[in-house]
């Protein structure tokens, strides 16, 4: 049986540079640290033709990187809304839903839950408590630029982190694509951010294909002023190039994200008179 990199990936790819290109290094200065791994997707008549004055890339991260970073923020506003509407039914039940309604405050909403003595109205007050206290703990998380490690364990669900490893690997997600491992190049799995589309001049991917090492690509920083190369303190380099037809399926799913039309939604009331009409 061929490794699966292999089927996907030709290793360190001499000639011309080109869509498909796996690059380490590269400028992105919306993220920290200010370089990424990426693959390049700017068309390729222009790289052969010489007509692109900027290469284009879509930054690539490792699966935790991505949790970490983007995806994990999805899951943990979910289970925030999981959790939002477990206490607005315990709140609800306690007859103080009227509360939640007119403050965000929740230690208002504590404030406001009067002793009872009732067991099952205790227990209720008890899971209300442990709810919102789990909210805020939720809310503080999220006004974070990074989500870490211990959040994900303690506040997303393993059963909705697998879920997404599957709607991952499967390619449901639409500005997420799946990448496999390419050891030793790159040991872990990674996810192409196709939302994010980066670029990075011309010559600063020649300058960098014609490096030697580091000390090299050192001195050619000194002597460029430009925010590319100011940003990218480490050598990038060339490590792979994604096969066809796995390239296809990537720039297909980019086309199709950018490519979308908004349409408005049809009306309410035509869709239940279709819905209730016998055929």
């Amino acid at each position: 049986m061929r490794r699966i990199e292999q089927e996907f990936y030709l290793k360190m790819p001499g000639g011309p540079q080109t869509q498909g290109d796996i690059w380490t290094g590269l400028p992105y200065p919306y993220l920290t640290p200010t370089q990424c791994a990426g693959i390049v997707v700017t068309p390729r008549c222009d790289l052969a033709h010489d007509k692109a004055p900027v290469f284009n890339y879509l930054p690539m991260l490792s699966v935790k990187d991505c949790l970490c970073r983007e995806a994990g923020f999805r899951l943990l506003e979910r289970e925030e809304r999981d959790t939002r509407q477990s206490v607005s039914l315990a709140a609800y039940s306690l007859g103080i839903s009227q509360f939640l309604d007119v403050t965000d405050d929740l230690d208002r909403v504590l404030e406001s839950v009067a002793p009872v003595e009732d067991a099952k109205k205790q227990k209720t007050q008890k899971e209300l408590k442990e709810k919102i206290t789990r909210m805020k703990a939720i809310g503080q998380v999220l006004n974070g630029q990074e989500l870490p490690v211990s959040a994900i364990r303690d506040f997303i669900k393993k059963k909705a982190v697998v879920q997404f490893k599957d709607d991952l690997i499967h390619n449901r997600i639409a500005d997420l694509h799946f990448l496999p491992s390419c050891p030793p190049l790159f040991v872990e799995p990674h996810v192409v951010m196709i939302r994010y589309v980066a670029m990075c001049s011309k010559k600063f991917i020649h300058a960098a294909a014609a490096c030697v090492n580091q000390p090299h690509w050192d001195d050619v920083r000194a002597r460029e002023s430009s925010v590319d190369f100011s940003i990218s303190k480490y050598l990038p380099e060339r490590l792979a190039r994604l096969k066809s037809p796995f390239l296809e399926s990537l720039m297909a799913r980019f086309g199709s994200l950018f490519a979308r039309v908004g349409t408005r939604d049809i009306d309410p009331d035509y869709i239940s008179e279709f819905l209730d009409k016998e055929i």
